[in-house]
């Protein structure tokens, strides 16, 4: 199953796979913890919840891992099918980590990828 953890260990890896350096993916993944845990915060305190915080059945990934395939979707448009078997989760654990509380790109932060050609780069939307 692929993870960051192992993924970052090999070099280049993380750029061929989302088109960031090691160093542009960690500044992402700095700006997205406080955004996801705010997210979190806010699904889990809405008023029509049925079970307690933290009865629910843990992530199998950790952070990294969920922002590197968010950035592989958005970079290689790889199926949720096909997401799901190299990270080990179903294909509706992919589209949920997707969209969770709006699509990361509705930040203006995230980077979304131009089309040129048969490359795909990076451009910042803030």
């Amino acid at each position: 199953m692929l993870r960051y953890e192992t993924l970052r260990r090999r070099p280049g890896a993380v750029k061929a796979l989302t088109g960031l350096s090691d160093g542009e993916f960690e500044a992402l993944y700095e700006r997205f913890v406080p955004a996801w845990e705010e997210a979190e915060r806010e699904r889990l305190s809405r008023p029509d919840r049925r079970r307690a915080i933290g009865a629910g059945h843990p992530y199998q990934q950790g952070p990294a891992t969920r922002v590197l395939m968010t950035t592989m979707w958005v970079r290689l448009y790889l199926t949720t099918a096909t997401l799901g078997a190299l990270f080990g989760v179903d294909k509706a654990t992919v589209s949920r980590n997707g969209r969770w509380n709006g699509f990361p790109a509705g930040w203006g932060w995230w980077p979304m990828p131009v089309s040129t050609g048969c490359t795909t780069t990076y451009r910042s939307t803030a």
